[in-house]
């Protein structure tokens, strides 16, 4: 969902389960995933999801005005 004039980019090889909801400036690459009810919030400031991170059911992320969140490779996030 675009936020403002900030659209997410979503990479060919990701899943994003239809109820999550992508906000703003967010990079999700390929292999990762975005589980169900997950929010990625990236208002104030932009969101990477690097290649095979795992966003599981229920998690919520957002961000600081000064710093961009950023998760390395090969992660799950669950909560």
């Amino acid at each position: 969902m675009p936020l403002y004039d900030l659209t997410p980019e979503i990479s060919h090889g990701a899943f994003i389960a239809p109820n999550a909801s992508i906000i703003g400036e967010i990079k999700v690459n390929e292999y990762s995933s975005v589980w169900h009810n997950a929010v990625l919030r990236g208002d104030l400031n932009g969101i990477y999801i690097g290649k095979s991170v795992h966003i599981q059911d229920n998690v919520c992320i957002t961000n600081m005005s000064s710093l961009p969140t950023g998760i390395p490779a090969i992660t799950s996030i669950d909560d």
